[in-house]
């Protein structure tokens, strides 16, 4: 069944479009939800509403200003709510080249390292995340190199904060990570953690017809991405151990991408 056409009429700038739009979104479909984002995506490119947009059976009158606060608000609270639809209109790829809108970061990849597309998950029930994949495989497909942005964020009804301790600090682009090194199996990891994000990895990865059964090395990086802590940035590289000693894999590592707060 189709969403019930909605009509929105604010009063005032976005104090009341928000409390209106949240209580939406407990009632909508996520077809709907993603409706309305991508139209207050659209119009925030001016910073204002002009004039009225109908989308299927969504009639939105247009009549206040849309705040980057309010933006900056909504879309990590529907991301974690409705997943894929809020994380595509947060997020996009071009070729090499991701684009976040929150956090405000671009990753530009290693051309080398083909773009294979995105997943998402909930972490327990303590998280929300979604990872950008980039792959280098051979005819085979078999995985030589796995490049991961993963993006994360903590669930509204989940108390705390990321508190990781930074005992490696390193600065790229506009963030401090802390920056981990080692030696990788998915094989035991999945053993380890049955469910948890490797295996979900490595499933969206088969399906792909690429397959990670080699021993890796593996660079990990680490930031928080707001100031209550509770959204991070983690990127993952790994490399099957063939190709060159542990020796260097973070230099290696960070060669593979460069970040910008663009």
């Amino acid at each position: 069944m189709s969403p019930p056409k909605r009509s929105l009429t604010p009063s005032a700038p976005c104090v009341v479009i928000a409390s209106q739009t949240f209580s939406a979104f407990a009632t909508v479909s996520p077809a709907y939800i993603r409706s309305m984002l991508a139209i207050l995506l659209a119009l925030t490119v001016t910073g204002y509403w002009l004039g009225s947009v109908n989308a299927g059976n969504l009639a939105v009158p247009i009549a206040a200003s849309v705040s980057s606060a309010y933006l900056t608000a909504v879309l990590p609270w529907t991301e974690a709510h409705i997943g894929q639809g809020a994380s595509a209109v947060n997020r996009s790829v071009n070729g090499n080249r991701l684009v976040s809108r929150e956090p405000r970061v671009t990753v530009e990849v290693d051309p080398a390292l083909k773009y294979i597309g995105r997943l998402e998950f909930d972490i327990r029930d303590a998280a929300h995340a979604e990872r950008v994949v980039f792959a280098d495989a051979d005819a085979k497909g078999n995985v030589r190199r796995l490049f991961i942005v993963q993006f994360e964020s903590m669930l509204p009804d989940h108390q705390g904060s990321y508190d990781f301790a930074s005992s490696n600090p390193v600065r790229i682009g506009p963030y401090d990570f802390n920056e981990a090194v080692g030696k990788y199996e998915f094989a035991a990891s999945i053993k380890a953690k049955p469910g948890a994000e490797a295996e979900l990895t490595r499933e969206f990865l088969a399906q792909k017809g690429l397959r990670v059964d080699a021993p890796l090395f593996i660079a990990r990086y680490e930031t928080t991405t707001d100031q209550q802590r509770r959204s991070e940035m983690v990127i993952f590289y790994w490399e099957d151990r063939a190709i060159a000693g542990i020796e260097g894999i973070a230099d290696r590592a960070k060669r593979v991408f460069r970040i910008s707060a663009e």
